[in-house]
C-alpha cells in the first residue's frame, strides 16, 4: 500500500523560521530588561513599520508568542539566572581566590553535589552562590574539616579508626601527629600571608577571620 505524500512544505522548514526565532529572542530580552511593556511593543520596536511586510510579520510573531511565549520567557529567565551566578563567581575569585577554591572544591565533591541538589529543583543542583555566602559557608563547615567547629568530633572519629586491632594510639604517636598538624597549619598560614603580601587577595585563607566575616554579613 502506497501512502500518499502530503502536499505542502515539510514541517519545521517554514521560510521565516530562523528570522522569526531571532526576533522572538530579541523581544524576550527587551521584556526581561524592561525595555518594552509587552510582547507586541517589543515586536514593534524591532520591526520597520514602513515595511510593507510589517503587518504580516507582526501577526505571525504574535501567533507564535501566543503559542510559545511562556517557554521563551522561562528559558530567558534561566539563562539570566545562570549568568548572574557566573558573574558572582568571577567576582568572588578576584576578591578571595582561596575561598573561591574552597567553594569550587566543595561543589565538585559528591557530598557537595548532594547538598546542592537539596537546594536545587527537578533533581538539578543549585549553583553554590545562589545559597548566599552565609548558608553556603555553614554547609561547607558542616560537611568539611574546616574551622574549629568540627575538629573535636572529627578527632574522635579519627582516634577510633587509627587502629584496626583495638589498641589505642600511644603517646609517641599522638605527639608526633600533633607536630605534623602544627607544621601543616604553619604552612597554610605562610601561604596565606604570602598571598596577602602580594596583593592577590585581602584575605586568601579560609580561617577564623573568614568565619567572623561571613557571620557578620549574616547579621
Amino acid at each position: 500500500m502506497t501512502i500518499p505524500r502530503k502536499r505542502g512544505r515539510p514541517m519545521g522548514t517554514a521560510p521565516n523560521r530562523e528570522h522569526d526565532q531571532r526576533l522572538l529572542r530579541q523581544a524576550v530580552r527587551n521584556l526581561i530588561f524592561g525595555l518594552s511593556p509587552n510582547a507586541t511593543g517589543a515586536f514593534r520596536s524591532l520591526l520597520d513599520e514602513d515595511d510593507p511586510e510589517f503587518p504580516a510579520v507582526l501577526r505571525r510573531l504574535q501567533r507564535q508568542w501566543q503559542q510559545h511565549g511562556e517557554q521563551y520567557l522561562e528559558e530567558a529567565r534561566r539563562d539570566a539566572f545562570a549568568q548572574r551566578w557566573l558573574f558572582d563567581a568571577d567576582q568572588l575569585e578576584k576578591a578571595s581566590p582561596e575561598f573561591s577554591r574552597v567553594v569550587d572544591t566543595f561543589a565538585a565533591s559528591s557530598i557537595g553535589q548532594a547538598v546542592l541538589r537539596r537546594y536545587g529543583q527537578d533533581g538539578m543542583p543549585a549553583d553554590p552562590l545562589s545559597l548566599g555566602i552565609v548558608t553556603l559557608w555553614d554547609e561547607i563547615v558542616r560537611h568539611s574539616a574546616i574551622g574549629p567547629l568540627h575538629a573535636e568530633e572529627l578527632f574522635k572519629q579519627a582516634y577510633a579508626g587509627w587502629s584496626a586491632t583495638g589498641l589505642e594510639p600511644d603517646e609517641a604517636f599522638l605527639r608526633r601527629f600533633a607536630e605534623l598538624c602544627l607544621a601543616q597549619a604553619d604552612r597554610l598560614k605562610t601561604h596565606a600571608d604570602a598571598s596577602a603580601g602580594n596583593g592577590n587577595s585581602k584575605q586568601d585563607h579560609v580561617s577564623a577571620a573568614v568565619q567572623r566575616e561571613v557571620h557578620d554579613d549574616g547579621r
